[in-house]
């Protein structure tokens, strides 16, 4: 099933749920190797993916918040708070991404996405757009990582509730009902 239902997500929910998750996986390995040591060979190798896998969760975020919005009556029943974090992880898969887009517009840098020219090399510069992208992308980036964690903690919490709390197979694909 293609769409959503209020007992599971559908195949296109679950299918960008499953690979923005690795995504996410791939952009906290190389954001922590990143924060411990910029000089190292490992982070030599797999920091310049960051930006490219960054981009692609960024285009997937719109896709999925769009896709959430259009399914929205269809879905399982979630609790106010459940609602919130959902919402909240959201925002900050599409802020996030936007504060390193803007950074790079404003250093002028050109950014291209595997061939696809996103934004050309300018000699312009602008110091205000570079500030918030450096005060806050990070800041913004580890606060969508902890969302995660506290996402993927609640799941097992709920989990370990009993069968009538578990929301883990509605995103799994198997569903009770």
């Amino acid at each position: 099933m293609f769409t959503d239902t209020k007992n599971k997500y559908g195949s296109f929910t679950r299918f960008l749920h499953w690979l923005m998750a690795a995504g996410f996986l791939w952009m906290m390995f190389t954001a922590s190797v990143h924060f411990i040591d910029r000089d190292s060979a490992l982070n030599q190798a797999v920091w310049p993916y960051h930006s490219l896998i960054g981009f692609t969760i960024f285009m997937l975020a719109i896709v999925r918040v769009l896709w959430a919005l259009l399914q929205f009556s269809r879905r399982p029943d979630t609790d106010f708070w459940a609602r919130c974090g959902h919402w909240a992880m959201y925002v900050f898969m599409i802020l996030t991404p936007s504060l390193a887009l803007l950074r790079q517009y404003g250093s002028g840098r050109a950014f291209n996405y595997f061939g696809w020219q996103v934004m050309q090399a300018t000699e312009d510069k602008v110091s205000g757009l570079i500030d918030l992208g450096n005060q806050w992308h990070s800041v913004c980036g580890w606060l969508l990582f902890a969302l995660i964690i506290g996402h993927v903690f609640m799941t097992f919490h709920h989990r370990r509730k009993g069968a009538e709390h578990d929301v883990l197979p509605r995103i799994w694909g198997r569903s009770r009902a």
